[in-house]
């Protein structure tokens, strides 16, 4: 397989590789990013760090004045308890991930889950991202591609719901490789840079 050319930066204080990051959903990209990691990134022994992007629901009341309180109130505690589950579901989720991990060889699966702000687009859940990567010291940043076109990234944008590997590149100062999905290698579409067996890396490198 083409593996990513990483820069130097990737060499630690002791001459390791630092940390290695994998963006997760529930999509097969994002499966596929995991795999890839364990494969070409992580370091033997070192911590992957495997994270899920929580967005809650904004509270948004709709009416007038002469809504009543209680009306409100209620719509309030229900976006609430929306967003409570939300969570739930999300440490659930990174439960699974984390044992499909231990599966495919992962020796040392770092689990967690961001809570953006409601409602968040790609630029604040990208530079969440980007504040935790820079915490944990990551070098290299793995992500699953959604497999949009052109035409619907630039639609997406116009309502801040862009393609997020594509901000992720574009704004963070480590590597950045994004991942297709088995199906969309299988797909042609003309695009250059997939690797020989749907490893597809679009790396950046400061």
């Amino acid at each position: 397989r083409r593996v990513a050319q990483l820069s130097d930066r990737g060499q630690g204080r002791g001459g390791g590789l630092r940390m290695a990051m994998v963006l997760v959903d529930d999509s097969p990209a994002a499966a596929a990013a995991i795999e890839y990691a364990a494969n070409h990134v992580a370091a033997a022994g070192e911590p992957l760090y495997l994270v899920h992007v929580c967005v809650p629901n904004p509270i948004v009341v709709a009416g007038g004045p002469g809504m009543p309180a209680a009306g409100a109130g209620l719509l309030v505690e229900q976006v609430h308890q929306e967003n409570q589950q939300k969570r739930q579901e999300a440490k659930e989720f990174m439960a699974e991930v984390k044992k499909t991990a231990l599966q495919i060889g992962v020796e040392n699966p770092h689990c967690t889950v961001l809570i953006s702000d409601p409602g968040a687009g790609h630029g604040s859940v990208g530079n969440l991202i980007r504040e935790y990567a820079e915490s944990k010291g990551v070098h290299t940043v793995v992500c699953g591609s959604r497999g949009l076109g052109g035409w619907k990234r630039n639609l997406w944008a116009v309502v801040g719901l862009g393609s997020l590997s594509e901000y992720l590149v574009n704004h963070l100062h480590c590597n950045v490789v994004v991942v297709k999905s088995p199906q969309q290698v299988a797909q042609p579409t003309g695009s250059k840079g997939a690797g020989a067996e749907g490893a597809p890396p679009a790396a950046k490198t400061d």
